[in-house]
């Protein structure tokens, strides 16, 4: 298994008799040609027990202690963000009074924290898969928790909205925590464990909520937003047992390092890696935005961007309106001291628990029926009970209002576990953060539009407006394919130029393994094929056999006893 392969020649009835591959390669297809050669094919390219992928060796160790520690610290940044986010729909109604604000300076602080997530999302996911993830969530943490604390100083509105800004830039490179956790994450348990991930996120919001319920009676707003950041505070103490990415590591070209990473997850879960060394990828360019955007993803990147704005627009909006719509519920109407009644925070406690089943539908269904359909189901239930929400003899009935809140924000939660998984599995690690980190940026401005629409619009005419952000979304979700069971890919190479490069190179650089197509040959170059493949996420790459220069005991070693080699 060791000989190197001789070239594979299909000879035809062209009339030059050439051997150049390069029709082959045309237009995307093997559909041009009848002649095909493979040269230069090292002999691991068909050795497959000399080398393991990231994917193999994490689904050798297992899921286990490793992935249940890194789960609390990223999944408590989440926690602590949320906590952060939500503290807006109490803390803004309070200063509309105590500091007589008149719009838009009320919606302003709602917006201006969207507007630094903006800036901080794009900033800090192209600057994770440059200089790595570890670096990006320890930094952006203690960011958060020092502007988070000095928001409860700010003793008028331009120093606060300075400071909320600022929160909203740190927080920004929360979304690369997640990106952490997902790239360590087994493949076979990965939806359910990313679906738990992002739970942080909903016990955030409610325990935001009981902290609410505690200080703004008892004490004040200074002392809700200065507790709010002391769990940033206590995470930032334990980062350093925050590993660094073993799939960015790699896809750096740091194989050594990427390999002693997984040695360390295999010792703290008391596993074991697979036989041979980790193979080494293809060392490519990372963090280019643009790349999202390239043939190959184009149509879905374009969907999905759109998915996720309206997603961000929905969520933020059924959480922000909300607590307005119980404040108008309460016999003052709107504009009413809501936050000094008990039943303002039990409505809002019922609000932000419905997370909670959000949490554990997402958890039983999202790896049995995939991602897409989760989707579909979730923008298009919020869809239907924002509409509900609309009519006035559902606002007359505070039951049948808190119902609908409850499914809508319940169902718009589980479209964002689903989508953000979406992201993790569809695009590679050279550009996973920044493709996250882009479409989050974009949802930062549905964040700022929806800050003024919950504040500044007739609650009317606010929900009508989510309820048609759910639609939209429903619809862009149509388009895209689901990535449930894919394996997560490294670099970005476009098929046709993966094929010109790998002619003269060694293929255990790795197919791209988000390969979305099949390349067919014409009937003349078909061949029964037996077992010879190029693993691309179950997709498969047909090669002709040997039948010419070369032979059968040529094609002896690695071969499956048929005239092709086993590619994988």
């Amino acid at each position: 298994r060791s000989k190197v392969f001789k070239m594979l020649q299909k000879n035809g009835s062209s009339p030059s008799g050439s051997a150049d591959p390069k029709p082959l390669l045309e237009d995307d297809a093997l559909a041009q040609t009848q002649t095909t050669e493979l040269t230069d094919i090292k002999p691991s390219t068909f050795d497959n027990d000399q080398y393991y992928t990231v994917d193999d060796a994490i689904s050798k160790i297992g899921n286990g202690k490793f992935q249940w520690r890194l789960m609390f610290l990223t999944g408590g940044i989440w926690a602590a963000d949320a906590m952060e986010m939500m503290l807006l729909s109490f803390v803004v109604p309070i200063l509309k009074v105590e500091w007589d604000l008149k719009p838009p300076l009320d919606g302003a602080i709602n917006s201006v924290v969207f507007a630094g997530m903006l800036c901080g999302t794009a900033f800090w996911s192209i600057l994770a898969d440059k200089i790595g993830r570890k670096k990006v969530v320890i930094i952006s943490n203690l960011g958060c928790a020092i502007f988070g604390a000095l928001s409860g100083l700010a003793p008028e509105i331009y120093l606060m909205l300075t400071s909320r800004f600022l929160v909203g830039f740190s927080v920004g490179g929360s979304g690369t925590a997640y990106t952490l956790f997902a790239e360590y994450a087994p493949q076979e348990v990965r939806g359910s464990m990313l679906v738990i991930e992002q739970g942080f996120w909903s016990f955030g919001a409610i325990f935001s909520v009981l902290l609410a319920w505690l200080c703004l009676i008892e004490l004040s707003w200074r002392w809700y937003m200065i507790f709010s950041s002391i769990p940033l505070f206590l995470i930032a103490c334990f980062s350093k047992w925050m590993p660094e990415s073993s799939r960015w590591l790699l896809a750096c070209g740091k194989v050594e390092e990427a390999e002693k990473v997984l040695e360390y997850v295999a010792e703290v879960n008391g596993g074991e890696l697979p036989e041979g060394t980790l193979k080494p990828v293809k060392v490519a360019a990372r963090g280019n935005p643009f790349d999202a955007f390239k043939p190959r993803y184009r149509k879905t990147s374009i969907a999905l961007y759109i998915a996720f704005f309206m997603c961000v627009f929905g969520y933020y909006g059924i959480c922000f309106i909300s607590t307005r719509f119980f404040e108008a519920a309460e016999g003052g109407g709107e504009g009413s001291e809501g936050w000094k009644s008990d039943k303002t925070y039990w409505e809002s406690l019922v609000s932000a628990s419905s997370e909670l089943p959000a949490l554990v539908i997402g958890w039983k269904i999202i790896d049995k029926i995939g991602r897409k359909k989760t989707l579909l189901i979730s923008f298009g239930v919020f869809t239907g009970a924002s509409f509900l929400l609309v009519l006035p003899f559902v606002q007359d009935s505070t039951a049948f209002a808190v119902s609908c809140v409850f499914f809508a924000r319940m169902n718009i939660s589980l479209g964002f576990m689903a989508i953000y998984i979406f992201f993790s599995e569809y695009y590679p690690t050279a550009i996973r953060s920044t493709a996250l980190g882009m479409a989050s940026a974009g949802g930062r401005v549905a964040g700022m539009i929806t800050g003024f629409v919950a504040e500044d619009t007739p609650l009317s005419v606010g929900l009508l407006l989510y309820a048609i952000s759910g639609a939209i979304a429903f619809v862009c979700i149509l388009f895209v394919s689901d990535t449930l069971g894919r394996q997560m890919a490294t670099s970005v190479v476009e098929p046709p130029q993966w094929l010109k490069d790998n002619i003269k190179q060694s293929l255990d650089v790795g197919a791209d393994e988000n390969y979305e197509g099949n390349f067919e040959l014409q009937e003349s170059t078909k061949h029964k094929v037996d077992e010879h493949r190029i693993d691309a996420n179950n997709y498969e790459e047909m090669v002709p056999p040997s039948n010419g220069n070369g032979t059968d005991e040529d094609m002896n070693a690695g071969s499956n006893n048929s005239g092709y080699p086993t590619l994988q």
